[in-house]
């Protein structure tokens, strides 16, 4: 991975102006059950683990859907895995701590306390201790090790500087790292959106499932732990938009490390991965550029349904007007006569 962002202020990353914003539609087809649990259900459910239902707006019905949440989430730990994967950890990380202690002791002290906590070591543990234990890339932190994660890494005033910043700016690491810039982090937005992903206007069939919680010590049912849940059978179709601001094409492509990982079935969407759930592959049906111009359009088109047809499937009472209608254009299509050339394009 490289920089992420195209648009900078101060050489630093920025959102503080739009360059581009790219838009993509997905159509994601469940392969296999598909479990999303509501926690507790929002109405009384005959069912011990129902599915996450929104309501939707002037509607009285609650459909199942797909909570951006976990969209995000397992498409952001693969592009995590995969830039760790691409790349080998820091193989001078001993002579790096060294120089850290030299050049900034008393925030090396602090950090050093930090990894024994995190690696679960003794305090006064030696340096060839914790460096048995210890493994950092430069290219994505550890959202598991509070030495380790991005957040929060202001400078604490004038100065006196992030102990945290100065380690990674140390290590050659960007601040933040890769990944906390394509999904970001605790104290910083992120420079991708997703949205809820929702089924067909037909609806969304639902399976039962009973099963039975194991022992893992005997390997034998536990008793009184039988439990009934609601699952997305496989074929299901449901749409989500995925929004990205200022990404370069290398930032795209770390972010396609992700969606391919989910599409492929390296990844599972979902509860009980382990047992074959979450299977889903992905289509990407749409992706339009928007250009800064897109502010001087007036109101939204209204688009001629025989011109511009609905995608298959997707249902428009689910989404934004305004993503309804980038959801009906295509490459072969004309655009509309409020619409120019210099406000978006069509790539698919």
């Amino acid at each position: 991975m490289t920089n992420t962002q195209a648009a900078t202020t101060n050489g630093k990353p920025s959102l503080a102006r739009l360059e581009e914003l790219e838009v993509r539609l997905y159509r994601l087809t469940t392969k296999s059950h598909l479990a999303i649990g509501s926690g507790e259900a929002a109405e009384p459910s005959p069912v011990d683990k129902p599915i996450i239902r929104a309501l939707i707006y002037n509607e009285e019905e609650r459909v199942p859907y797909l909570p951006a949440s976990s969209l995000h989430g397992v498409i952001r730990a693969w592009v995590e895995k995969a830039g760790r994967s691409l790349n080998e950890p820091i193989t001078d990380l001993k002579d790096k701590f060294v120089k850290f202690q030299q050049d900034h002791p008393d925030d090396a002290a602090w950090l050093q306390q930090k990894v024994c906590a995190d690696l679960d070591l003794p305090r006064d543990s030696s340096l060839d201790d914790i460096m048995s234990h210890w493994e950092l890339w430069a290219q994505v932190c550890n959202p598991f090790w509070e030495h380790d994660k991005c957040e929060y890494l202001v400078d604490e005033a004038p100065g006196r500087f992030n102990p945290k910043r100065l380690w990674f700016e140390h290590i050659g690491r960007q601040v933040p790292c890769e990944a906390c810039c394509l999904f970001g982090h605790p104290g910083q937005r992120g420079h991708v959106r997703f949205t809820h992903g929702f089924p067909p206007p037909a609806g969304t069939p639902l399976d039962v499932i009973t099963r039975v919680a194991i022992n893992r010590y005997t390997g034998a049912a536990d008793p009184g732990k039988l439990f009934d849940l609601e699952a997305v059978p496989p074929g299901v179709v449901f749409h989500f938009f995925l929004i990205l601001e200022n990404l370069t094409e290398e930032a795209k492509g770390s972010l396609d490390w992700g969606i391919k990982a989910l599409s492929r079935n390296l990844a599972n969407l979902g509860a009980f991965g382990t047992v074959g759930f979450g299977l889903v592959e992905l289509e990407e049906r749409r992706r339009l550029l928007l250009k800064p111009a897109i502010f001087t359009l007036g109101s939204i088109p209204d688009l001629n349904e025989n011109s511009y047809p609905w995608p298959s499937d997707y249902d428009p009472r689910r989404y934004p007007q305004f993503f309804n209608f980038l959801a009906r254009l295509t490459p072969n299509g004309a655009l509309p006569p409020s619409v120019t050339k210099e406000m978006l394009e069509v790539k698919k």
